[in-house]
């Protein structure tokens, strides 16, 4: 994919988004794209399936939290704590989430399919020979992802979402798991069991997973697929030389972390999804004129080299992310501020609380693999008696998990005894 100027990008991205921004759990559409399409012709595709940062966001987490080694993980918790009930699902070749969100008048659903981490996978991804995927589809598919493809729609579990008639169902996955969804979504919308404004298959890394064919037919579905610069192994099953295709839906995004793991890693598209949803936030969040609760930040404190869309994405997160007592009006300022300025903003909004969330990042020497540590200082100021109310701060170093799901879990908690709703983006 040819890579357009960053000028480019932005044109198309800040226009999108002025409109406002979807809830980021429930997945609902909207034309906003962010920056997760880095060229005219990706954004063009984002936008004809109605998708944005925020549904990206939560596909991330589906496709990451659907691998068993992140059964109750930090990913699935996340999920779980926003309002999705997520049921875990095993058969012979696939291993998979059901996820189901409702609030009020609105459900969603999702099927998160996980990618390789069994020896049965591997075995999978090596049948690679074409085969029909069913009477309603034509074309011809990987073999192995067919057979993930069918015992994943087959699963009463699946069925039973489907049954809910779930306003939005997003189907996703990463790698295996992204080639085997793009196979399911294709074969509800062909056998009427979804409509495609109903769809959303959102999958990261999946290789090409059928003919020319087939591949044509999938970029007519609402569909993208991301891919990391630099990641070769979705490309890998062209080495077969067995007639496939390739995804007219890829959209090729830049790293822009450092690196923790290889770039095929889910955590990695998870940091990234992170990284781009967060840049919106200030955009497209409708503030109160009035509050009970103000959440600021002051500029990132700097012990090295750090861009200023990393400083913001890393503020906007924390601040989105801090959790408050249900029934009380907050406003989040997003642009960074002193002290003082935020005390005196607060009180003219007639907020009786100051949540100050200082931020500072530096170098960890120890461990390669931890490129840079953050530091997260969350102050509650009592602004009747200019009292500290309470202090709490911790160190987040990159492990497991990239920085960004690790700051919004810590954040998360902080207030989480004394609150009664999630701080979840919404």
């Amino acid at each position: 994919m040819k890579r357009m100027l960053t000028a480019c990008l932005l044109g198309v991205a800040f226009c999108a988004m002025s409109i406002q921004a979807a809830d980021i759990w429930a997945g609902e559409a909207s034309p906003e794209v962010s920056i997760i399409a880095p060229d005219l012709r990706s954004a063009q595709k984002v936008q004809a399936m109605d998708g944005n940062s925020n549904e990206t966001l939560l596909a991330a987490y589906g496709a990451l939290a659907a691998y068993a080694s992140e059964a109750d993980g930090t990913a699935e918790r996340t999920l779980r704590d926003a309002g999705w009930s997520v049921e875990r699902v095993t058969t012979p070749h696939a291993h998979f989430i059901v996820g189901l969100y409702r609030r009020d008048a609105e459900t969603v659903g999702m099927v998160g399919i996980a990618g390789t981490e069994r020896k049965i996978d591997v075995s999978l991804n090596l049948r690679s020979d074409l085969v029909p995927l069913g009477n309603a589809t034509p074309g011809r598919v990987h073999e192995g992802y067919r057979r993930i493809a069918a015992e994943v729609t087959a699963s009463p579990s699946v069925r039973q979402l489907l049954a809910a008639a779930p306003q939005r169902i997003i189907v996703t996955g990463h790698s295996l798991g992204g080639a085997a969804a793009n196979l399911v979504g294709m074969q509800w919308a062909d056998e009427g069991a979804v409509t495609r404004e109903q769809l959303r298959i959102v999958t990261f890394a999946a290789p090409d997973m059928g003919d020319a064919e087939t591949l044509q037919r999938l970029g007519e579905y609402p569909a993208v697929n991301y891919v990391m610069h630099a990641d070769i192994i979705p490309d890998l099953i062209h080495w077969l030389g067995k007639g496939y295709g390739a995804n007219p839906n890829d959209v090729q995004w830049d790293i822009h972390t450092p690196p923790i793991r290889f770039p095929h890693a889910m955590v990695r598209f998870l940091d990234e999804a992170w990284y781009q949803a967060a840049l919106t936030f200030p955009s497209v969040l409708v503030q109160p004129d009035f509050a009970d609760v103000y959440v600021a930040s002051p500029d990132v404190a700097e012990r090295m080299s750090m861009s200023d869309e990393l400083q913001r994405a890393y503020r906007s997160t924390a601040i989105r992310s801090i959790r408050l007592p249900q029934g009380e009006r907050v406003v989040r300022e997003y642009r960074p501020q002193d002290l003082g300025e935020a005390r005196a903003r607060a009180r003219t909004l007639g907020a009786q609380e100051l949540v100050w969330i200082p931020l500072a990042v530096y170098p960890d020497k120890e461990d390669p693999l931890r490129t840079y540590g953050l530091e997260v200082t969350v102050v509650r100021y009592d602004l009747r008696s200019d009292a500290v109310r309470s202090w709490e701060s911790r160190v987040l170093t990159q492990g497991a998990y990239t920085l960004f799901p690790l700051l919004h879990d810590y954040v998360r908690s902080v207030l989480a005894e004394e609150a009664e709703e999630s701080a979840l983006p919404s």
